[in-house]
């Protein structure tokens, strides 16, 4: 009954957005110089926004963000280690972020924005959550996304503070990777070494639930790996201000210990 009173309220937030969605599809046809204005196909309404597939001539050409002013989605408690920007700000970060990401690969290519949308060239890759089912283990899809998250953080300068394997995209052969969804920016106060153990930290936690019981010890390979992108700045964080969003990994003991041998202060 729950899910289905949540669809039925996101239905009634695309329904109120009608009117700007088919103007927007204009001023992406006149931006893109598209012969007709393209369909828009509602992607899941999970986020704070609206994410459409966008279809031109029956092909996908790339995928909208459109801030939708109707969703009443719940804000970050208090404490945390992100923030959600406000509408206007959710867009131009993305598009900044996409920008300085997708020279190296590491995120879709940002096409045209307006204030309240963001249009990017479709990447044909897809979440590697959608590999988790029927896998004999979860561990490789979280080594792939702590490597892409390495990457983001070492050749872009940026960090996700959103990171899940619904976030880190892959194309079949699960060769190449990138992020999407940079709708959360780091709370104040929190400095770039945090960010980037919260990313990889994270990526786990928002996963704890798909982790079957028995694999649920600390994997080693996974840690090895972590062990590998730490720079002293990140090794000699403390976690109060990150550890808040983390309570799956720091309340099972043998995680923490195992965390420790990384991050002295949190012993």
């Amino acid at each position: 009954m729950r899910a289905v009173k949540r669809w039925i309220r996101a239905q009634f937030w695309e329904w109120r957005m009608r009117g700007r969605r088919a103007a927007i599809a204009g001023e992406v046809a006149a931006a893109l110089h598209l012969p007709a204005p393209p369909r828009l196909i509602e992607r899941g309404n999970l986020g704070h926004d609206s994410n459409y597939n966008v279809l031109s001539g029956g092909e996908q050409i790339g995928v909208l963000r459109l801030v939708n002013p109707h969703k009443r989605r719940p804000l970050p408690p208090a404490g945390m280690p992100f923030v959600i920007a406000g509408p206007s700000m959710r867009i131009l970060h993305e598009f900044d972020v996409y920008g300085r990401g997708a020279a190296s690969g590491l995120t879709p290519t940002p096409v045209w924005k307006a204030d309240d949308a963001l249009f990017c060239r479709y990447l044909p890759y897809r979440p590697l959550m959608t590999w988790v089912k029927g896998a004999p283990s979860i561990w490789p899809l979280l080594l792939e996304g702590s490597a892409t998250l390495h990457r983001l953080h070492d050749e872009v300068g940026l960090s996700h503070v959103d990171a899940s394997l619904g976030n880190v995209l892959a194309d079949e052969g699960r060769t190449r990777h990138a992020l999407v969804d940079f709708e959360y920016l780091p709370a104040d106060g929190v400095t770039f070494g945090e960010q980037k153990v919260y990313d990889h930290l994270r990526l786990v936690h928002s996963s704890w639930k798909f982790i079957r019981p028995a694999e649920r010890a600390p994997s080693q390979a996974w840690l090895a790996q972590l062990d590998s992108c730490l720079d002293p700045a990140m090794r000699d964080i403390a976690f109060d201000r990150i550890g808040p969003a983390l309570e799956n990994l720091l309340n099972d003991a043998a995680w923490r210990q195992a965390l420790a041998r990384l991050f002295p202060r949190l012993a």
